[in-house]
């Protein structure tokens, strides 16, 4: 019965922490959750283009995408929309160290 609680105590704790990392890009900032959905689609994004060059740096398509969170509509809006998408996804690819706060971008913890 002990190990039963405390591995509820234990998975309840990651579910708060997994919720509660927030990504900070530049004067943004998006649950981690929500970069990976982000991610997933810049995954498809770029499977669908033969130029994964084109792909990575077309901020234009993601923005026009209806699947793109409306969290990110902001982000579309900025100069800087394309180097703030690959720094995002970047963080989605690593978010195992961002889980952990080891990147300076996530905190939260």
């Amino acid at each position: 019965m002990k190990a039963f609680l405390f591995f509820i105590l234990l998975l309840t704790t990651y579910c708060l922490i997994s919720q509660a990392v927030q990504v900070k890009e530049g004067d943004f900032t998006f649950s981690l959750d929500s970069v990976k959905k982000l991610k997933d689609l810049m995954d498809v994004r770029l499977m669908k283009n033969a130029n994964p060059r084109l792909a990575s740096s077309s901020a234009a398509a993601l923005c026009a995408n209806p699947a793109l969170p409306e969290e990110f509509k902001p982000v579309c809006q900025s100069k800087r929309a394309a180097v703030s998408f690959n720094r995002l996804a970047f963080v989605a690819q690593n978010s195992d160290v961002c889980e952990i706060c080891a990147f300076a971008a996530c905190t939260g913890c």
